[in-house]
């Protein structure tokens, strides 16, 4: 398993609590309140930039590596999800 990486955006909408490993997003969430200690690290910064662009309107689409955890089926109907929204 990769270290985790935890970062925040205080969005128009609410708190947006971003995890990644090195090279990618785990996971985006909506939170009431940031209980995690930030990371300061490149994607982080990058995700948080992008996300900011989109918020402020500047931006449509994010250009974000993603990686899905799961096992193989989950993984799978991930996939096959995301094929069809691309």
């Amino acid at each position: 398993m990769s270290e985790k990486y935890v970062g925040y955006y205080h969005s128009p909408i609410g708190i947006l609590e971003i995890v990644t490993t090195r090279d990618a997003v785990l996971s985006a969430t909506f939170v009431e309140k940031e209980e995690e200690i930030v990371s300061d690290t490149k994607i982080l910064r990058e995700v948080i930039r992008q996300v900011d662009e989109y918020f402020k309107g500047k931006r449509r689409d994010l250009e974000i590596e993603c990686e899905i955890e799961g096992k193989g089926f989950q993984k799978r109907a991930w996939n096959a999800r995301t094929d069809q929204i691309l």
